[in-house]
């Protein structure tokens, strides 16, 4: 369990076709869990890196394109002379949508669209604030700029 960063058992469910579901960590651990196995294809991955990252380039910009229209904050552009993995595609719901982010998630899933929440904030775990007596409402909310 610690090599997962001390997540409960349920964690992975998160990417079931059920839908999004919230995890809390457990116990506080690290995360060493990369294993040979792993090691071993990714070396064999290396020669496709720059496809892949102008694959995935197309694909966040069609997600950029298509998103524009809805009362929601896109990912921030990169910085300057920066080179983005476009691996997590971020969203931001603004705070006068009409619906709720876990209504949100709920609803792309009936629509078989692969959503997740990436990560609650570490205030919100209970084994912190059982081990440290952190209380969520002691923790502003930040919000980017506009």
């Amino acid at each position: 369990m610690l090599a997962l960063h001390g997540m409960s058992k349920d964690a992975w469910k998160r990417f079931s076709d059920e839908g999004y579901k919230h995890y809390f960590v457990e116990e506080i651990g690290f995360k060493f869990n990369m294993m040979d196995l792993q090691a071993a294809l990714g070396i064999h991955q290396l020669r496709r890196v720059e496809s892949n990252w102008r694959t995935a380039t197309k694909i966040w910009n069609a997600y950029n394109d298509a998103f524009m229209a809805f009362p929601l904050r896109l990912p921030a552009e990169p910085e300057p002379d920066t080179r983005h993995a476009y691996h997590l595609y971020t969203i931001l719901i603004e705070s006068h949508a009409t619906i709720a982010r876990d209504a949100f998630l709920h609803n792309m899933t009936r629509r078989n669209i692969g959503v997740g929440v990436h990560y609650l904030s570490v205030a919100e775990h209970p084994i912190y604030q059982e081990k440290f007596g952190w209380r969520l409402g002691e923790y502003p909310t930040r919000r980017a700029s506009a």
